[in-house]
């Protein structure tokens, strides 16, 4: 009788104890539950069985004990569960290992496998995997953005002026008129809207009109020819006109540009392939004397006859440059050397047809008075151009520019540096492209003008070395902008010592420096003028 009451007792009491978990927390519903009556009755007689034996034996005491104490555990446990005491359930960890206990993440039922365990198996792996996925996200490099070439962006904070011509920039097909702006910053949105190809033939008329005086339109896409009429049309007082990506362009817009715009002085032209040698011809007729400045880059069908109008009815030139204007040929760059006021003067990539011979006949000519040279992308430019032509005639040269030039040895550039005649020194060099350059002429270039340098493009010279790249670090105090792209030699230790020494830097590019590291980049770097130095192209930007 008492085996058989021991078996049900244990029984009853483990289907109560499986009713208290099912009514836990993590229960959906919890519902108040009562002993029964054959539940109590049990109780009672186990406690009563208990006290009669405990005269008899030390061992039956506490197998009845142990007994009483789960039943006491049983009632206790369901009063502690009601919905009028309220009180939360004991922690799992409270009983030691082996017991039950609920979530404090999902409050599910769980069984304890450690004391220090509050988690349930499944939430605690959740726990796991999070924590080692911020681990591996704060161990990797981060990531920086790239700064295009051209962007404003100067820093973390902008001024309220830069975010609200970003606004109308970014809401200029709603903006009506801009009303009482400066001409500076009427010419910033242009160049924001510009650059993100929103440019069209419906708010362009923003920004022309009878009282501009400069006019620059640096993406002109998506103007058509009535679009770029109305231009002409509406800005007859325009001193400045620039017109970029004007692949729309015709003869009857240049026709009208030359009847109209009667004070234009300086004009440049980006990518005007349609316009005849007749339609130019028009153009420069109209123009006349009052013309100073002239850009012409993609003319496709420029050639000597235009060059011809252009020398005899626009005399007065100071500025002239054609780059890849490939119709021009030999006689068409000759008939150049008959502009007597040139100083600014840019002849780059003319194709095979210009030979070196016209190039020194035409600098022997005007480079007497000539501020800056640049003779980009001539394949066949040897060092006889240098000795023969620069050299004895550019006494006034600041500027010059000689980029992808393949013919030049790095001995005659070496010479060429060291025989020229600049009073006032160079200003800006830039070599971008040759790749056969060698540290000799960076050298030469420092030792004789580094002091005034203030430009310096070395872009793919990826022949230069530590030897070199040091000297620029230390000879060059008063660079302002640096292009070392592409030299895989550039490092933390040059670009430290090089930052330190010139103070006045305010732009370098760094595409392809490879081995400099996140630290160097992100480092915040102040010039002497309290501004930030822009670092662009590299990938930890």
């Amino acid at each position: 009788m008492q085996v058989e009451l021991g078996v049900n007792l244990t029984t009853e009491m483990e289907q109560a104890m499986e009713n208290i978990v099912a009514n836990g927390p993590g229960a959906k519903k919890r519902s108040k539950t009562k002993l029964t009556g054959q539940e109590k009755d049990d109780c009672h007689l186990a406690a009563s069985s208990k006290r009669k034996r405990a005269k008899k034996s030390f061992d039956s005491d506490d197998d009845q004990d142990s007994q009483e104490g789960e039943c006491t555990k049983h009632i206790a446990s369901r009063s502690n569960h009601s919905k009028r005491r309220g009180k939360p359930p004991q922690k799992g960890n409270a009983g030691g290992n082996g017991s039950i206990s609920f979530c404090d993440r999902c409050q599910r039922r769980y069984l304890v496998e450690d004391d220090a365990q509050a988690l349930c198996p499944a939430c605690l792996s959740i726990q796991t995997n999070r924590s080692g996925a911020e681990v591996l996200r704060k161990g990797r490099k981060k990531r920086g953005k790239v700064i295009p070439e051209g962007s404003d962006e100067g820093g973390p904070v902008k001024s309220l002026r830069n975010l609200c011509i970003k606004l109308i920039a970014d809401y200029i097909d709603q903006v009506e008129e801009f009303g009482d702006i400066s001409e500076a910053t009427k010419l910033q949105i242009a160049k924001i809207i510009g650059r993100y190809r929103q440019l069209n033939s419906t708010n362009v008329r923003l920004f022309i009109g009878p009282g501009e005086d400069r006019l620059n339109l640096s993406e002109c896409t998506y103007l058509d020819e009535k679009a770029l009429s109305e231009v002409a049309y509406m800005s007859p007082n325009v001193h400045q006109l620039y017109l970029g990506n004007c692949g729309r362009i015709t003869d009857n817009v240049l026709k009208i540009i030359g009847e109209n715009c009667t004070s234009l002085a300086s004009l440049s032209l980006s990518g005007p392939f349609l316009p005849s040698s007749s339609g130019f011809i028009t153009l420069f007729q109209g123009l006349g004397e009052k013309l100073k400045e002239l850009s012409l880059q993609h003319a496709a069908k420029l050639d000597k006859a235009a060059v011809e109008v252009l020398v005899q009815r626009c005399p007065n030139l100071t500025l002239l440059r054609f780059d890849q204007c490939l119709k021009l040929g030999d006689e068409g760059i000759r008939l150049i050397a008959d502009l007597k006021h040139l100083d600014f003067l840019e002849l780059s990539r003319l194709g095979e047809k210009v030979s070196e011979e016209s190039l020194i006949h035409v600098i022997r000519t005007v480079g007497a008075q000539l501020r800056v040279l640049s003779l980009n992308g001539h394949s066949h430019l040897t060092d006889k151009v240098l000795n023969e032509a620069i050299v004895p005639t550019c006494e006034r040269l600041q500027e010059i520019s000689m980029e992808e030039s393949e013919g030049l040895t790095s001995a005659g550039m070496v010479d060429f540096f060291g025989k020229l005649k600049a009073p006032s020194g160079l200003s800006v060099v830039s070599l971008s492209r040759n790749v056969h350059m060698n540290d000799d002429v960076i050298v030469a270039i420092v030792n004789h003008f580094g002091t005034s340098l203030q430009q310096l493009n070395l872009n793919g010279l990826d022949e230069l070395t530590d030897y070199s790249l040091g000297a620029v670090a230390t000879g060059c105090p008063n660079l302002t902008e640096l292009d070392v792209s592409w030299i895989r030699n550039v490092n933390d230790s040059i670009l430290e010592k090089l930052l330190a020494n010139s103070r006045s830097l305010s732009k370098v590019k760094v595409y392809g420096c490879n081995k400099l590291s996140e630290f160097i980049i992100n480092r915040r770097w102040i010039n002497k003028y309290e501004q930030d130095i822009r670092f662009v192209g590299n990938e930890y930007i």
